[in-house]
């Protein structure tokens, strides 16, 4: 079974080429046919697609790059008492 979660120190350098999104948490139908479309040109080309893991268009731009069969990579910042009360 292929984990969904890992916790690890990345090494960009042999990922190839990375795109990164980032955007609003409240995301539009138009929102979303943008990052679907951003996604769509940048499978073409193979490339790793980077973002946060908020709700709206970070999770838009990895359920896009899961559906072109790419990499996707969140990146979570960790703050000292700090916690968000959704994704």
């Amino acid at each position: 079974m292929q984990s969904i979660w890992v916790t690890s120190y990345l090494n960009f350098e042999d990922k190839g080429n990375i795109l990164t999104i980032a955007g609003n948490r409240e995301i539009g139908k138009y929102g979303k046919t943008i990052v679907n479309k951003v996604v769509e040109l940048f499978s073409k080309k193979n490339y790793v697609i980077l973002s946060g893991l908020a709700l709206g268009t970070d999770s838009e731009a990895h359920i896009s790059a899961l559906n072109y069969n790419l990499k996707t990579f969140a990146i979570l910042f960790i703050l000292h008492n700090v916690r968000l009360q959704a994704n």
